[in-house]
């Protein structure tokens, strides 16, 4: 009997999380730009970030091979130290992926690091255009898919923090 072997898989969903991405005026609701504090210019609340989404439906996927999202957070200095930070990954099944938060997009898992273990020292600060101070922590979103499940795990400065496992349906 002839055995089969599947060299790679299509994404059936778009995975993404909510972020900031410059604003297009081709694209975006303009009633829906701010400018953060953080970010000098004119920003739109986007569900998945244009040029780093995490899984676009049929995107080619190796299975059991780490793909590296960068990703970054940041937090007034004055709220205090960062803590638990926490990621919330959407999914969505439409033809199409979303620009904006749409009804098709559904909460999938939510990816969670403890930023408190790591030295206050060894945290990026910037000032931010209201003059306040900011931590600024730059890291990455692992994702590796295999066949029955999806794993995402936060990586800051080298360090792996507890991976969320989610099966498929």
């Amino acid at each position: 009997m002839p055995s089969i072997r599947i060299k790679s898989r299509a994404a059936r969903w778009h995975y993404g999380v909510y972020c900031y991405v410059p604003f297009d005026e081709n694209i975006h609701n303009p009633h829906k730009k701010f400018i953060p504090k953080m970010i000098r210019s004119w920003v739109f609340a986007n569900h998945k970030s244009v040029g780093r989404p995490i899984s676009s439906s049929n995107d080619s996927i190796k299975e059991a091979v780490p793909r590296l999202v960068p990703w970054s957070w940041d937090q007034k200095v004055s709220l205090g130290r960062p803590g638990m930070l926490r990621i919330m990954v959407y999914n969505c099944s439409s033809r199409i992926a979303p620009v904006d938060m749409t009804n098709d997009a559904s909460k999938f898992v939510e990816v969670t690091a403890n930023l408190g273990t790591i030295p206050e020292s060894r945290i990026n600060r910037e000032r931010g255009t209201d003059g306040s101070e900011y931590y600024q922590v730059d890291f990455d979103i692992e994702v590796t898919c295999y066949r029955e499940r999806i794993e995402f795990t936060l990586v800051y400065a080298g360090k792996r923090y507890d991976a969320v496992t989610k099966e498929y349906m």
